[in-house]
Formats: structure tokens, C-alpha cells, sequence
């Protein structure tokens, strides 16, 4: 499978994933997803690093920058959900002011990341990248998502409504 298809689908993964943790009422549930949130954007990072910036390095100049920019903003994304997630486990009445802030913060940054994806790196991932070698590496991708994320259960249900990211 071409990988840019598969990064459209973990995309709308995320915003349904998203949408879930918004509309969930249960804790323990509220827990889970930010769980799997964690896990799933963590992978989407590490692949971001790992394989599709290093793919685009010789062939698309702006990747530099994009590395450079993103690599902050990686960083910051990924503890905004790590910071959603451990608000999502306390039971305090309080919280729940500071976790739907926090919520809206995790959709902002998401919806600001997969837009500059969408924007900057899958196009250059389609002009740079021969069909072939796209294919290849979207191998890649299932065969690291599958043993990064494999254990993991999906505690939505796929059908889910996306959140509405706007930026």
C-alpha cells in the first residue's frame, strides 16, 4: 500500500480518536483513549523522524527546515498528550475544566501538525518519491505499526466521527 494512503488513514484515525476522547463521559474509557492517543502519535512522530524526513532528505531541499521546525513541535506535541493523558486518569471533580482545556490544546497542536503534513510533506512525498519506493515504504510503515502498536486494542470503534480540526 502506497504510504500515503496509509498516512491519510492513520490521520483520520486520529481525529476520530480524538473526537471520541471529546464526546467520552467514563474516566476509565477516557483513560484508554488517551492511552491509545499517546501511542498512535508517538508512532506518527517517530515515522515523521525516522523514515520520512531522512526519505525526503536528497530529494526535497525543504526538508531541512521542516526537520528543524518540526522537531520542536514534536516534542511539545507529544507532551501536551502525555499531559492529557495523566489529567485523563484523575478523578478530581476540578480536573475537568483543566483536561477539556487541555483537550483543546491537543486538538490545536494535532490539527497544526497534520495540516503542515498534509501541506508540505505529503506533497513532496508524491512529486519526490517514485510509486514504487511509496509503496515499499508504506511496507515499512505496516510492518513498524504493527510491532509498535500491535498490542494495542483499539478502544473506539473506527466508525467514529472525526473531530473537526480547525486551525
Amino acid at each position: 500500500m502506497d504510504v500515503l494512503q496509509l498516512i491519510k488513514e492513520d490521520h483520520l484515525d486520529l481525529k476520530c480518536l480524538l473526537g471520541a476522547i471529546d464526546r467520552e463521559k467514563s474516566i476509565v474509557r477516557k483513560r484508554r483513549l488517551t492511552e491509545e492517543l499517546k501511542a498512535k502519535v508517538r508512532f506518527q512522530l517517530m515515522m515523521d523522524q525516522d523514515y520520512l524526513i531522512p526519505e525526503l532528505s536528497d530529494r526535497f531541499p525543504g526538508v531541512h527546515e521542516y526537520q528543524r521546525t518540526s522537531g520542536k513541535s514534536h516534542k511539545r506535541i507529544y507532551r501536551a498528550v502525555g499531559d492529557l493523558n495523566n489529567l485523563a486518569s484523575r478523578k478530581v471533580q476540578e480536573t475537568k475544566v483543566v483536561l477539556g482545556t487541555k483537550q483543546k490544546q491537543v486538538t490545536q497542536m494535532l490539527a497544526e501538525y497534520l495540516d503542515r503534513r498534509e501541506d508540505l510533506l505529503m506533497p513532496q512525498i508524491r512529486q519526490a518519491i517514485p510509486t514504487q519506493d511509496r509503496e515499499d515504504l508504506g511496507q515499512v510503515f505496516l510492518d513498524i505499526r504493527s510491532d509498535e502498536l500491535g498490542g494495542l486494542e483499539s478502544t473506539f470503534s473506527g466508525s467514529s466521527r472525526p473531530v473537526a480540526l480547525s486551525v
